[in-house]
C-alpha cells in the first residue's frame, strides 16, 4: 500500500503542476491495478477521485461524474460526511457545466444543509434563478449570506430578487461595526437600487464616497443609478469620472457604451472605447458589446449580432448583452425572438428599464397594446418615483384608445418628479403631432427650449423636423444649425440641414425620382 500512496504522492504533483494528462495516464495504471488486487479502500477513492479531477480539467464531465460516484461507493458511509459532501459537491458542479440544472440540483441539495459548503448554496441560489424558483432562490442565499456576511456579491443576488433585510440579517454586522460600517452603509444603498428608491441610493453612495473618495466601486454604483433612472447626462460624466479613475477597469464598461452612444452619438468615441476594451482583454464580454453599439451606429447589424454573440458566448448571463441582441432582433423584425431576450435580461437584473422597454416595443410592434400596458404598469409600480419608467408608462397610453385621454396626466406627474427629463419630452411632443395638434407642439418646445438656453441637441432637432413639416423652412434651419452646434457629429442635424436647403431651393429627392421614372418610361417606349 505504501508503493500505491508514494506513486499518488507523485501523480499529485503532476497535478499541482498542471500536467493533467500524464497524471491520467498515470491514474489509469493504477485504477486497472488497485481492482484487481485487495487494498484499503480509502486508497481506492483517492485514486477515483483523482482520475475525476483530472477528467474535468479536460473537461470530460460526464465521465468525471461516473468516477467520482466510483470513489463515493468506495468510502465508508459512516465517520467520513465530509470527503462524501465534497464529492458532491465537486458532481454537482460537472452537472453544473453540462447545463443539467435538475441533476445539479438534486445532488446539492443532498448535502445535509447544516453541513452544506457556502459556495454550493450559491450554486443552489443560481439554479433556481435559472429554473425560476425565486423564493428558492432567496433561501440558499440567505444562507450563503449567514456563512460569509462580508460577500457583497450574495448580498447582491439576495436583494436583487426581493430578499429582506431583517433582524436575523442586521444582527451579523452587530459586531466590529466601526471597522466594516462601510460594507453595512454600501448593501443598505444597493438595497435600494433594487426597491426602487434609486434617489435615495445616489445619496447613500455619495456619503459613502465623501469617506472614500474616488473609490471607483462606488463611483460605478453612482454612475449605474443613474443610468437606471435614465440621467443620461449624469450617468456619462459619472462613467467618465470612473473610467478616468481606472483606465484599464472592464466592469460596466458595457453600459458606458451604451450610455456614451446616448449622449454623444458619436461613432469614433464607441470606437475608441471599444478599443481600448479590446487591447484591455479579449476575454470580457465588455469589449464586444461596445464593438456591438458601434456597428449598429454604423447601421451593419450583421456585424452587431456576431459581436454579441461573441459576448454572449463569454458571459450568457450579461444583460446588456441580451438587451442588445433583443434591440437588434427588433431591428429586424423578429419581435418574437426579441421578447426571449428581453425577458432573460429580466431574469438577470429584474429593474431594468432598458429591458422593460424593449418588451413594450415588441408587443406594440406586434400590435399588442394590453400586454405593453400590463409589463409597462408592474415596471412603473416597481418604481413609482421613475421618470423613465412613467414615460414608458405613458406611451402604452398612446397606442391605446381607451387610455390616450391619460397621457397628459401621467405627463405631468412625470414633470412633477423630473422637469428636465428629455426622453418625456420627446415622448409629448410626437403625442401632440399623432394628434393632430401641431401648434401646440411647437409652443411646448420652443418653451421648453427657451427654459432650457437652448442646450439640447435632440430637442432642437425634434423642433427642426416639425417645421419642416410645417413648411416653415427658415425656422427649420435655424434649430438643425443649433442642433450642429450642440454636437457637429449629429447626422441627424446635417441630413435635416440637407433636407431643409433642397426645400427652400425647389429641389428634392422626390422629384428626382419623379424624374427618373419619366425617364425610364420614355426609355421603355423606345425599346
Amino acid at each position: 500500500m505504501d508503493i500505491y500512496k508514494d506513486t499518488l504522492n507523485k501523480v499529485k504533483v503532476l497535478i499541482e503542476d498542471e500536467l493533467y494528462s500524464s497524471a491520467e495516464l498515470m491514474l489509469s495504471f493504477i485504477i486497472f491495478q488497485v481492482q484487481n488486487t485487495q487494498i484499503k479502500k480509502c486508497v481506492t477513492y483517492e485514486v477515483f477521485s483523482l482520475y475525476a479531477d483530472c477528467l474535468v480539467k479536460k473537461n470530460e464531465f460526464k465521465r468525471a461524474v461516473n468516477y467520482y460516484t466510483k470513489a463515493i461507493e468506495c468510502i465508508p458511509k459512516t465517520g467520513y460526511d465530509h470527503k462524501i459532501n465534497l464529492l458532491k459537491e465537486k458532481i454537482g458542479n460537472c452537472y453544473l457545466k453540462i447545463k443539467d440544472y435538475t441533476q445539479a440540483k438534486r445532488i446539492f441539495e443532498s448535502i445535509n444543509y447544516l453541513n452544506r459548503p457556502l459556495a454550493v448554496n450559491i450554486s443552489l441560489g443560481k439554479i433556481s434563478i435559472q429554473i425560476g424558483d425565486l423564493r428558492n432562490a432567496i433561501l440558499y442565499y440567505k444562507m450563503a449570506i449567514k456563512q460569509q456576511p462580508l460577500a457583497i456579491e450574495i448580498w447582491t443576488e439576495y436583494i436583487k430578487y426581493g430578499g429582506k433585510i431583517d433582524d436575523s440579517l442586521r444582527i451579523l454586522f452587530s459586531k466590529d461595526t466601526e471597522n466594516i460600517k462601510f460594507v453595512k452603509d454600501y448593501i443598505e444603498a444597493k438595497y435600494k437600487i433594487y426597491n426602487g428608491q434609486l434617489n435615495e441610493a445616489i445619496n447613500s453612495f455619495q456619503i459613502i464616497n465623501s469617506k472614500f473618495y474616488q473609490n471607483i466601486y462606488i463611483l460605478q454604483a453612482i454612475a449605474d443609478c443613474y443610468y437606471r433612472l435614465g440621467k443620461i447626462d449624469s450617468a456619462y460624466f459619472s462613467y467618465t469620472q470612473l473610467h478616468n479613475a481606472d483606465p484599464l477597469l472592464m466592469d460596466q464598461m458595457d453600459i458606458y457604451s451604451s450610455v456614451l452612444k446616448e449622449y454623444s452619438n458619436k461613432s469614433i468615441l464607441i470606437n475608441r472605447l471599444a478599443d481600448e476594451l479590446i487591447r484591455i482583454s479579449e476575454e470580457r464580454p465588455e469589449s464586444w458589446i461596445a464593438m456591438t453599439h458601434y456597428s449598429i451606429m454604423k447601421n451593419d447589424l450583421e456585424s452587431a449580432m456576431a459581436f454579441i454573440d461573441r459576448a454572449l458566448a463569454l458571459d450568457n448571463y450579461n444583460y446588456e448583452a441580451l438587451i442588445q441582441k433583443g434591440n437588434i432582433y427588433l431591428s429586424q423584425s423578429k419581435p418574437t425572438n426579441a421578447i426571449k431576450c428581453f425577458r432573460t435580461a429580466l431574469i438577470h437584473d429584474p429593474v431594468n428599464y432598458a429591458a422593460y422597454e424593449g418588451l413594450i416595443d415588441s408587443y406594440s410592434f406586434m400590435n399588442k397594446p394590453a400586454e405593453a400596458y400590463i409589463i409597462a404598469k408592474k415596471a412603473s409600480e416597481m418604481m413609482p418615483k421613475s421618470a423613465r419608467l412613467l414615460t414608458l408608462l405613458g406611451k402604452t397610453f398612446t397606442i391605446d384608445i381607451e387610455l390616450k385621454d391619460k397621457v397628459p396626466l401621467i405627463f405631468k406627474k412625470i414633470m412633477e418628479i423630473d422637469p428636465q427629463y428629455e426622453p418625456a419630452i420627446l415622448f409629448y411632443a410626437d403625442f401632440l403631432m399623432n394628434e393632430m395638434k401641431k401648434d401646440e407642439a411647437i409652443e411646448f418646445l420652443e418653451k421648453y427650449l427657451m427654459n432650457n438656453n437652448n442646450n439640447t441637441e435632440k430637442i432642437n432637432i425634434k423642433l427642426g423636423n416639425i417645421y419642416l413639416q410645417a413648411e416653415e423652412y427658415m425656422k427649420a434651419l435655424n434649430h438643425f444649425q443649433k442642433a450642429l452646434q450642440l454636437n457637429s457629429d449629429s447626422e441627424e442635424a446635417k441630413e435635416g440641414i440637407e433636407n431643409t436647403e433642397k426645400k427652400i431651393s425647389g429641389s428634392d429627392d422626390n422629384d428626382n425620382e419623379v424624374q427618373n421614372n419619366i425617364d425610364e418610361m420614355v426609355e421603355d417606349n423606345y425599346i
